[in-house]
């Protein structure tokens, strides 16, 4: 190889290479960019569904009777569950 011809090829691989690594990096971060974001849909979603989990809890038609049979109801009334109770 010629004494001209070798910087000419070292700073072309260099060159080559800087522009690898930026055109690299920027997949990279926007792959993590996307990974963040489904993460995020993910946790968007479970947070939905833990709503509409307690809301249709929370909600639950009543017995036959109108007596909430759930003890960990925030309408739960004592009274009323051991009355239905002895009448079944």
């Amino acid at each position: 190889m010629s004494s001209a011809a070798s910087p000419t090829l070292k700073w072309s691989f260099l060159g080559a290479g800087v522009f690898y690594g930026f055109f690299h990096n920027r997949t990279l971060a926007s792959q993590a960019e996307e990974k963040r974001f489904q993460q995020e849909w993910a946790r968007k979603e479970k947070l939905i569904a833990e709503a509409k989990e307690k809301f249709a809890k929370l909600n639950a038609p009543k017995g036959d009777s109108g007596v909430i049979t759930d003890v960990n109801d925030p309408n739960f009334d004592i009274d009323k569950y051991i009355n239905y109770a002895l009448k079944e």
